[in-house]
């Protein structure tokens, strides 16, 4: 139990981490056309997992843990294992490729109704990995699941919650959680999924 405990001041400490350094992560970034920018995740998963995933799509999902991605699509290929996956029956390479729409987001002050997250390489032992990192809960809707052509990988691209879209959703996802009935009662708010749940379903 005392474990439990401790992990868990570490864990809020993280996240008050990475909200207070969000605003000065996002100032760093360069300003373009509607303010987008991308960032990546490669891993190991499989068929299975990733026949599942392909089910949702146009779902909105959550991961319940900390996410670490990338700015460089060339480092998540490489945890994407690809070049290990030609023999595997049973696992695929995949990227996470996520889009975040930066205008629907407050670079100057701290808020707590839009997604977190902030880059951390300047605190990792890998400098050159330019990883950025995810609070746990951050919401985003899958668009679509497709095998490259020249790549043996499968990208899934997923767009970030900003905004309005995030403030609902997040409600909603508190209603499933705290009163599942009242959720039902209502029909107004978006499903919202776990991204772990869904891929150990049996379903």
């Amino acid at each position: 139990m005392k474990t439990i405990i401790d992990l868990g001041f570490f864990v809020v400490d993280l996240h008050d981490q990475l909200a207070k350094t969000q605003m000065e992560y996002l100032r760093t970034l360069p300003v373009k056309d509607a303010r987008k920018f991308v960032l990546y995740r490669g891993q190991l998963m499989s068929r299975m997992e990733l026949g599942k995933l392909k089910q949702y799509i146009g779902h909105y999902i959550t991961v319940s843990s900390f996410f670490s991605t990338t700015s460089r699509e060339d480092i998540a290929l490489i945890y994407a294992g690809y070049d290990l996956c030609h023999s595997s029956s049973f696992y695929e390479s995949v990227v996470f490729v996520i889009t975040i729409n930066l205008h629907k987001m407050s670079c100057t002050t701290e808020n707590m109704r839009q997604p977190i997250f902030a880059k951390v390489n300047h605190q990792s032992a890998m400098l050159d990995e330019e990883e950025v990192l995810f609070a746990p809960q951050n919401i985003f809707r899958l668009k679509s699941v497709e095998k490259r052509s020249h790549y043996p990988v499968w990208s899934i691209f997923m767009t970030l919650c900003t905004g309005d879209e995030y403030v609902e959703n997040v409600q909603g996802h508190l209603n499933v959680i705290l009163s599942p009935n009242i959720y039902l009662e209502t029909k107004k708010l978006t499903s919202v999924y776990s991204l772990e749940d869904l891929i150990r379903s049996k379903n």
